[in-house]
């Protein structure tokens, strides 16, 4: 009979003891959702995601892809087709924007022409190369000193063809069901 009382006031007092625990836990909680947050540090984190350009005066990749590529901060898009995506920006300089997809892609060709536009053609993905390849026209729009525009068009993908032997299953299998 004493042990059974001894082992009920344990219980009793451990079971305290945890409750007292997680009140703790739960006033910790409300005190960090109540606390103001650091404004120097909402201003600093606020600033680097605004952050277009690097130390060096590279642009910054987004978090944002198109046709596999990963897209530079500062792109608007404006509107998008089935594997083709329209940007345009009026604080990036089209020379930035070409120098930023030459680090990224593979591409067979380049193409300039006269008023500025870079295509670049039947280009690969450098980090993804099994992607289907892609053609980037970045042009720069007049009106504006840092106004350019992108287009990204995506190719189809190779298409897959299924062998000759499960070619002639599935055709017997439709023949069977007709019958």
């Amino acid at each position: 009979m004493r042990l059974l009382l001894l082992s009920l006031v344990g219980v009793l007092v451990l079971g305290a003891a945890g409750c007292k625990g997680k009140r703790q836990e739960q006033a910790q909680q409300r005190k960090q959702l109540l606390e103001r947050p650091d404004p120097k540090q909402v201003r600093e984190e606020r600033r680097r995601q605004r952050q277009l350009f690097d130390e060096r005066g590279d642009l910054l990749p987004s978090e944002t892809r198109a046709g596999g590529v990963l897209l530079p901060k500062g792109l608007t898009q404006y509107r998008s087709f089935e594997r083709e995506w329209y940007f345009k920006t009026l604080k990036v300089d089209s020379e930035k924007i070409v120098t930023y997809f030459k680090r990224r892609l593979m591409p067979e060709a380049i193409d300039r022409s006269k008023e500025g536009a870079v295509t670049f053609r039947k280009a690969r993905i450098r980090d993804a190369p099994k992607e289907p390849v892609i053609e980037v026209h970045v042009a720069p729009l007049k009106g504006a000193a840092n106004a350019s525009s992108v287009y990204i068009k995506q190719a189809a993908p190779a298409p897959v063809y299924k062998s000759g032997r499960e070619t002639e299953a599935q055709l017997e299998a439709l023949r069977k069901h007709a019958d």
